[in-house]
C-alpha cells in the first residue's frame, strides 16, 4: 500500500480486509517514517504525517479458498 503526507499534514490510506500486521517497507527518501511517530495503524487504515511516506506491507489473513474445511478441493468425494 502506498502512502504519503505532506510535509505539516496528515494522510490516512486503507488497508485490505482481513489485515493482520503491516510494516514499511520503504523508500524512506526523508528519513522521517518511525512507527508510533510519523505513521501508525487505525483501524483498517494506515495514518501517515509529516512527511512521511512510501509502502507499506500488508499482511492480509486469507479465508476460504480451495482445498480449505472438509471435502474441499479437487477431487473429493
Amino acid at each position: 500500500v502506498a502512502c504519503y503526507s505532506n510535509t505539516g499534514g496528515t494522510n490516512s490510506c486503507r488497508l485490505p480486509a482481513n489485515t493482520v500486521s503491516v510494516s514499511f517497507a520503504g523508500p524512506d527518501r526523508t528519513g522521517r517514517c518511525r512507527e508510533g511517530q510519523t505513521w501508525r495503524r487505525v483501524g483498517n487504515s494506515i495514518q501517515v504525517q509529516q512527511g512521511c511516506g512510501g509502502n507499506f506491507e500488508a499482511v492480509v489473513r486469507q479465508t476460504g479458498g480451495w482445498g480449505g474445511g472438509s471435502g474441499g478441493g479437487w477431487g473429493s468425494g
